[in-house]
């Protein structure tokens, strides 16, 4: 009775200490002072673990707890715009757009202002300079699109409004969401209390509502797919697949980790279903395709930040081309994954096993992130949603560690640093490695 009571006073204590870390961060830390931010960062994910090393079992109580909590540590971040990313700029610049009837995918913005096609004005074009991608054309899909018109009714001029109600869109999703891990994690016979470890998570809560990346909306339909997947129930599964892919696209990748599960005959129907509901979401790009395409193409072989395995080719392409050789890499890689993915859906098509499906997909998206040229924090948002149905910690500690990518933005020009790249990756690798091994061999004895 003892141990129980001074449990939840350690609960409490962490609690109080992520709601006081989260208000730090959230509120008063910018991203070009990485040590302050390094050490609030490590705080809120000190409290992130003792609340779950210190809340009961099985406690519905405290389960309603653990959800109000995740509630409150996101309002917090509510009263400050987003301090670690400027992409929300853009977001109120489509969203405007739209309001004007202007596809966001016909004109790059510096175009608009250049040839007058919007009406400009102090605020549009104080939107367009603090922009990160003035040059580009808009990578955002159309459901992405319609959060950020529901936001911008009042018009540039209220950046703040736009902010608080993509915010509270966020949460709502979010909520959602949730509802669907709480019923996966029952059905899979998994612990309650389990959910905390992506709810309460820093990385989520700091890269969702916080800096209003869309992983956390795309993880949410993801729940919903899942669940309905679990329960075999594929017409329901295919819209949260095709809603999910609809946000981010690449979940397309995870697909055939399913088909093992259903069946032949029922994968077929699931694949169509989620193919013309993706299309359907997709169809305002298709008389702007070329220009969307485009925005794509240089993700991979343009852009380049925080990346591991793309690192060590590019040093390498250096030194037997002597220059950045990114266009050859991020055309080979993607064909190197390919060959990955078909082997691991093959593995993962040979049982009719949900916990094959959960760890394929676990596979396929780390390598994915391996490989790719540019990994942002947010981007390990979807493994960690898989991670925690497979009883994996490397996604967490990958969380915890993607903090180091920031340290590139305390400097001017923004400089990556080799050994805090080090820092996050070696680990990630190792503990992925040992913990991955472990249960493939757990899979093939069972």
């Amino acid at each position: 009775m003892q141990g129980s009571s001074n449990k939840k006073h350690s609960f409490w204590a962490f609690l109080l200490l992520g709601l006081a870390s989260h208000t730090l961060l959230g509120n008063f830390v910018d991203r070009a002072d990485f040590f302050f931010l390094l050490i609030c960062y490590f705080l809120c994910f000190a409290s992130w673990f003792g609340m779950w090393k210190n809340s009961p079992v099985e406690n519905q109580k405290f389960l309603l707890i653990l959800i109000i909590a995740g509630v409150g540590l996101r309002s917090i971040w509510f009263f400050s715009p987003p301090s670690f990313s400027d992409d929300y700029q853009r977001f109120i610049w489509d969203g405007n757009l739209i309001h004007n009837n202007i596809s966001p995918y016909s004109y790059k913005p510096v175009e608009i202002i250049r040839k007058g096609i919007l009406e400009s004005d102090q605020n549009v074009e104080k939107i367009v300079q603090e922009m990160n991608s003035p040059q580009y054309f808009s990578i955002y899909p159309p459901i992405n699109q319609a959060f950020f018109w529901i936001s911008t009714f009042s018009g540039v001029q209220d950046v703040g409004s736009s902010i608080l109600i993509l915010r509270l869109l966020f949460l709502g999703v979010e909520l959602i969401g949730l509802f669907f891990i709480l019923k996966i994690l029952n059905g899979l016979g998994m612990a309650g209390k389990q959910f905390q470890l992506f709810w309460l998570n820093p990385m989520v809560i700091m890269e969702g509502v916080g800096n209003l990346h869309f992983e956390v909306i795309a993880v949410s339909f993801l729940a919903m797919g899942l669940f309905y997947l679990l329960k075999e129930k594929p017409m329901s599964s295919a819209l949260g697949w095709a809603l999910g892919i609809g946000v981010k696209l690449n979940p397309l990748i995870l697909l055939p980790m399913s088909y093992g599960w259903l069946g032949l005959k029922r994968s077929l129907t699931f694949t169509i279903l989620i193919f013309v509901i993706t299309v359907i979401c997709l169809l305002p790009i298709l008389p702007d395709l070329p220009q969307f395409l485009s925005s794509i193409d240089l993700y991979f072989h343009k852009f380049e930040f925080n990346a591991s395995i793309y690192y060590v080719q590019r040093e390498l392409g250096f030194l037997i081309k002597g220059y950045n050789t990114i266009g050859t890499i991020g055309t080979l890689n993607p064909v190197f994954f390919m060959l990955f993915w078909g082997l691991i859906s093959w593995w993962a098509f040979q049982r009719k096993d949900f916990h094959r499906l959960l760890l394929g997909s676990v596979l396929i998206y780390s390598v994915y992130l391996a490989l790719a040229t540019t990994v942002h924090p947010w981007y390990v948002i979807p493994l960690l949603l898989f991670g925690m149905f497979s009883r994996l910690w490397f996604p967490f500690l990958w969380s915890f560690l993607a903090i180091f990518s920031y340290y590139a933005y305390s400097q001017h020009p923004i400089k990556e640093n080799a050994w805090f790249l080090l820092l996050e990756y070696l680990p990630v690798y190792f503990f992925a490695i040992y913990e991955i091994r472990k249960k493939l061999r757990s899979h093939e004895s069972g």
